[in-house]
């Protein structure tokens, strides 16, 4: 079985399995389809205790409980299997209906990031899960010049819905000996969609592995993607992948830090770690309200509830492809207690902080990095002590207050 090709350290199958069993124990013997779903599961997919998670699922779908209902080994994995291999199965039905990116008025909705040399770059079905030579060319295909960024969502949505028709005409590695004992000459259907999942695999060019979050730290794309989407129309990118905290973080189009798309993170996973499922109280909504169908004004709007049980609802400032400066007007939202425009979430204030939330009470939720530590330590202050933090460092923006969008 080829060693997944990831970021060290890795484990092969056969280590893990060599651990499994104990130095006097049969690796051979051990080699069972459970042993192989366990396998994938805590070290490639870093989903420790998900068979076991599985297995408590089933004995409770079956009527038993936890406690009462045994559930076995080969249960467990034929469960995984059948839930891809199926029609009907639960995997096979999510992946039809997914898409690697979705275009929605000037608004961009990926899993990941968007790194340098993706845009515009689409994947082949030639490309292989493993870590390519270092001189080897990169891989895949670029769309001609002057494409829009509605063909390029197309045509790798495209790709992924024929790496999942080749997976189910060849759902298993070639026989060894069918061509070849040698790894290069060895092929399963689909294998250039788990490409995508890699790094190295898809030359760093993948919007599910990549991340514009870096160790809790906003990383927004480059200047010369920021171009590709400024001069196509987009002005919002809604992204995940990586845990964002307790609350969505959004990054506001700035002069001073050349930012001109605005990214909303929206990955809440371990945002409370002393919780049984690392996610506590932490719940957050992120809302697209206004011109769907165009490019025309549209809106986020945030509401949730913190680690704690603080709650927050508002609005960011309306985005318009159609406007040379990308900022939108909307008519404010009909019905009492609606939203307020919060213009000062998003922005970054001194000591490497950032507004991450304006809260019920008025306060702000501020999120507080330091270099080189994933610990992301938050702070709630009062507007006024944040008016008087952002000084003159932030003099391209408008002050730090919020507007009722409606009374």
């Amino acid at each position: 079985m080829p060693l997944y090709p990831r970021a060290p350290p890795q484990t092969t199958y056969r280590e893990y399995l060599q651990k499994l069993v104990g130095a006097s124990g049969s690796v051979e013997a051990a080699n069972t389809a459970a042993n192989r779903v366990r396998w994938i599961l805590d070290c490639t997919m870093t989903a420790k205790g998900a068979f076991e998670y599985r297995r408590e699922e089933l004995a409770i779908l079956s009527g038993g409980s936890t406690n009462d209902e045994v559930i076995s080994d080969d249960a467990v994995a034929t469960s995984f299997l059948e839930s891809i291999s199926r029609d009907d199965g639960i995997v096979w039905r999510y992946l039809e209906r997914a898409e690697l990116a979705a275009l929605i008025g000037c608004t961009l909705f990926i899993h990941g990031g968007v790194p340098d040399g993706a845009a515009g770059w689409v994947p082949t079905l030639e490309m292989r899960y493993e870590t390519p030579d270092a001189s080897a060319p990169v891989g895949g295909r670029v769309l001609p010049d002057g494409h829009s960024v509605a063909s390029w969502v197309t045509a790798i949505n495209d790709f992924m819905r024929e790496a999942l028709r080749e997976y189910r005409g060849q759902m298993e590695w070639q026989a060894e000996g069918e061509v070849s004992d040698d790894r290069s000459e060895r092929r399963r259907g689909g294998e250039a969609l788990m490409a995508m999942t890699s790094t190295p695999a898809s030359w760093k060019r993948s919007l599910v592995t990549e991340s514009m979050l870096q160790q809790g730290s906003p990383m927004p794309a480059s200047p010369l993607t920021e171009e590709y989407f400024w001069t196509r129309g987009v002005r919002r990118v809604v992204c995940g992948h990586k845990p964002c905290g307790d609350s969505p973080f959004v990054v506001t189009p700035s002069a001073s830090s050349g930012v001109r798309i605005e990214y909303v993170h929206g990955d809440t996973t371990y945002s409370d770690q002393s919780a049984p499922d690392s996610r506590g109280e932490a719940l957050a909504a992120i809302e697209l309200e206004g011109d769907m169908a165009a490019l025309g004004a549209s809106r986020v709007r945030l509401r949730g509830t913190l680690v704690g049980g603080k709650r927050y609802d508002f609005c960011l400032p309306a985005r318009d492809a159609s406007d040379a400066s990308g900022v939108g007007e909307l008519a404010p939202p009909s019905g009492s207690g609606a939203a307020e425009v919060a213009v000062a979430v998003g922005r970054q204030l001194p000591g490497n902080r950032w507004v991450k939330a304006i809260l019920d009470d008025g306060s702000f939720h501020v999120a507080r990095l330091e270099p080189g530590d994933r610990v992301v330590r938050y702070e709630t202050i009062p507007p006024s002590v944040a008016e008087a933090m952002a000084g003159a460092d932030h003099d391209d923006q408008p002050p730090l207050k919020t507007s009722k969008v409606s009374e």
